[in-house]
């Protein structure tokens, strides 16, 4: 019975971490990437440590892409504003 909620519980701290670093890409790179690394340092911690491991990479490059990208969009942006 232990053994299953432990296996469900890794499969939910799975898709989270799946989740969070999904939407690092999109919207708030800092807290989502965190977020993304904080669950697959969970998944590692439950045992599966190449699937916690692509998580927590995962999380940190669509971070880093989220934030040059908007830092891009938010330079080009300010371009327009003085002429």
């Amino acid at each position: 019975m232990v053994e299953q909620k432990n296996d469900t519980s890794l499969k939910v701290f799975i898709i989270l971490g799946w989740i969070f670093s999904v939407i690092a890409l999109f919207i708030a790179p800092i807290i989502f990437g965190i977020l993304g690394i904080v669950f697959g340092a969970l998944v590692i911690a439950k045992g599966r440590t190449k699937h916690g491991i692509i998580i927590i990479v995962a999380a940190i490059v669509f971070s880093i892409i989220s934030t040059v990208v908007g830092t891009m969009i938010l330079n080009s942006a300010s371009s327009f504003i003085y002429f």
